[in-house]
């Protein structure tokens, strides 16, 4: 279900803003947008060099942990490496590779906030406890957003010969396909904004844009069901044509423009 790549920068003391956009278009706390659960990366802005691949099942609280926004163990963040950064560098770049809200993991804030889901999903397997009932709704979750980081670290140390540098070691130990790693090479040029073309894997607003306009959020959470047929080997416009579209916003993103829009960081 991992399909869209939103793009996006920050300075120094404006995380707070990012935090929340990230907030609004994939929270934990509720059903539209994205997954709170997904892939996302630290990178250079001026070099265009991943810094960072990483895995959050709750997105936005774990970017406010690196960012010093909510309390967490300097050793469980990267905290001192975005203060680092920061001493000598205007902007950091931050990308998330988002998916479904099918595919939402039962982190503490969704549980807090759905506990009647966990319960019905208990019931209905006859299991002992919500824990049980957590782990088998996690499963395959846990599985798709390790298998893509994996995938994603493996692909750049095949690209650079080394791992992203604060990373500290591998992602997941399997052994993936040639395709899971063309993939993961394509997604590491969406990441950082890299391609010379459009890219069809990539929304066509930052993040902040996105949190700022809720029609523009509709439009990519439509065209990430296209991606999902893009990444199944269907062309673009062949995938517009067989993703339904109830609300017609193919023809309001024709007619806009925004189709053809890039990201402008």
């Amino acid at each position: 279900m991992l399909a869209t790549v939103i793009v996006d920068t920050y300075s120094a003391g404006k995380a707070e803003f990012l935090a929340d956009a990230l907030e609004e278009v994939a929270s934990a706390k509720d059903n539209y947008g994205w997954s709170s659960s997904g892939v996302y990366c630290f990178w250079d802005p001026s070099t265009r060099e991943i810094l960072y691949i990483g895995l959050a099942v709750d997105l936005a609280t774990r970017f406010r942990q690196h960012n010093d926004l909510v309390d967490c163990p300097p050793t469980c963040c990267k905290r001192s490496k975005i203060e680092d950064f920061f001493k000598t560098n205007a902007l950091l770049g931050y990308s998330v590779l988002v998916q479904s809200t099918l595919s939402q993991a039962a982190c503490s804030r969704w549980e807090k906030a759905n506990p009647e889901k966990l319960e019905s999903l208990r019931k209905r397997y006859e299991l002992v406890d919500r824990e049980e009932a957590k782990r088998l709704l996690n499963a395959d979750v846990d599985q798709e957003i390790r298998t893509y980081e994996g995938a994603l670290i493996e692909a750049f140390e095949v690209c650079t010969g080394a791992i992203p540098q604060w990373n500290k070691i591998n992602g997941a130990n399997i052994r993936f396909t040639e395709e899971q790693l063309r993939t993961a090479t394509y997604l590491l040029k969406s990441f950082i904004a890299g391609h010379d073309w459009m890219d069809p894997l990539a929304a066509h607003v930052r993040l902040r844009d996105l949190f700022a306009n809720a029609m523009f959020q509709g439009y990519e959470e439509l065209l990430h069901g296209v991606r999902l047929l893009v990444l199944g080997g269907c062309p673009f416009k062949e995938a517009i044509k067989k993703t339904p579209d109830p609300l017609d916003y193919f023809e309001k993103m024709r007619s806009e423009g925004y189709l053809d829009r890039q990201v402008k960081l």
